[in-house]
């Protein structure tokens, strides 16, 4: 029996030997893969127990009295042998979505992400999709997204809720609730922290995302992060879009988006980071959502642009 793979021929003595084969072309597994993978050696060790089982009936059935002719035996082995690779293929595709299912698990199972900005901006998709106060663990919690309709802002800071709103174009108001809904809101729950000093070059959003992605290189997952400190320049903004506003752009998305400017001010920012959720929680352009809330919580909105004096970063421990 022969099988062509690539333009090269292999000659099997039998299959188990093909499934041994199959499943190293098929790429090169890591440690981990390859422990999940024992169950699927096994599963092919059967269908070939299987395959000859079956062969060996119809054989037997072949040597009795009503005897099947030989094209015909022929014929069903052939069938047989197909039916098993055939099994053998879905025995490493279920083992291949097996090991994706438990990365997938393994990446996101302490943060959750609802909604997209994406659908926000180009579909009109304003309305609230999950309302905070539904969260059911608030220990630790923290968390950031636009109020729904585009109305204000939101930040969770460690379990507690704050939504700011434009009262005018040099005030905001800053309340305390988590009866309030989102298009879109990423949170996650911390409750440790590591801490790193800032190095002195490290003054704008720009930089801080350098940064963490070279302290944060070998984690291929989005998550929390925070600053605490003070700023010495700071820009944030608002939304306010005027209700029953279409949206089916950024534009039209940013329409009565209040600027402020934060100077000289202790302050807290709240961010998630991920290389992997543009247009999801982060801008097309940029790996971080930030948003940042003065000490004293009379000021807070999202953060379009930092100049740092004195903050600390600090990273959730595995």
């Amino acid at each position: 029996m022969e099988v062509k793979y690539k333009s090269t021929n292999y000659k099997w003595k039998n299959e188990l030997n093909i499934a041994s084969i199959v499943i190293t072309t098929f790429r090169p597994f890591t440690e981990y893969n390859i422990k999940t993978l024992k169950n699927g050696f096994l599963f092919v060790k059967n269908v070939c127990l299987f395959s000859k089982k079956i062969t060996l009936i119809i054989n037997m059935a072949a040597l009795g009295k009503n005897k099947l002719p030989s094209f015909f035996i022929k014929k069903i082995t052939m069938s047989i042998h197909q039916l098993g690779t055939g099994l053998l293929l879905i025995g490493l595709i279920s083992c291949q979505t097996e090991l994706k299912n438990k990365k997938s698990l393994a990446t996101y199972n302490d943060l959750t992400i609802v909604g997209a900005m994406k659908n926000v901006m180009w579909k009109g998709a304003l309305a609230g999709t999950i309302n905070l106060d539904t969260i059911p663990n608030k220990k630790g919690l923290y968390g950031l997204g636009p109020q729904s309709y585009l109305s204000g802002e939101l930040l969770i800071n460690n379990g507690k809720s704050y939504l700011s709103k434009v009262t005018s174009d040099s005030t905001m108001q800053v309340e305390r609730t988590f009866d309030v809904m989102a298009p879109f809101f990423v949170y996650a729950n911390v409750n440790k922290w590591k801490e790193i000093a800032l190095p002195n070059t490290v003054k704008t959003i720009n930089d801080l995302e350098k940064f963490v992605q070279l302290k944060t290189f070998e984690i291929k997952k989005p998550f929390a992060l925070k600053l605490i400190g003070s700023v010495s320049n700071a820009t944030i903004h608002i939304q306010n879009l005027p209700e029953g506003t279409k949206v089916s752009s950024p534009d039209e998305a940013h329409q009565g988006q209040t600027n402020y400017t934060i100077q000289n001010e202790a302050a807290e920012i709240i961010g998630f980071y991920s290389t992997e959720h543009q247009g999801i929680f982060t801008h097309h352009d940029s790996f971080l959502h930030l948003h940042l809330i003065t000490k004293d919580a009379l000021k807070m909105g999202h953060l379009d642009a930092l100049e740092i004096g004195t903050m600390k970063l600090y990273l959730p421990m595995d």
